[in-house]
């Protein structure tokens, strides 16, 4: 079978092979997922725009706390906002 995951093992060199990385690189992009999770949850209120790089064009920026999301994340997020607010309001058409 493959090689079973441990702590010395957390399947880097099995992504590496799938992904065609080095095991450095899928160790670096592990690390800024985990950094900018770490950002989005210390943020109490996102005001997401579009990221600023040109080649981010589908990723949004929060102007709080510079995490990062996809397009998708951004309108669910956004959703939640809006039914939040109409549920605070007593207007449960929104939902």
């Amino acid at each position: 079978m493959g090689k079973k995951l441990t702590k010395k093992n957390k399947g880097w060199d099995t992504l590496s092979k799938v992904s065609g990385l080095s095991t450095n690189d899928v160790k670096g992009i592990w690390k800024s997922v985990k950094e900018n999770y770490a950002l989005l949850n210390s943020c109490s209120f996102h005001i997401f725009t579009p990221h600023p790089s040109p080649n981010m064009s589908r990723r949004y920026m929060c102007e709080n706390c510079k995490g990062t999301v996809g397009s998708l994340e951004k309108v669910w997020y956004e959703q939640g906002i809006e039914h939040s607010q109409a549920k605070k309001k007593g207007d449960y058409n929104v939902l």
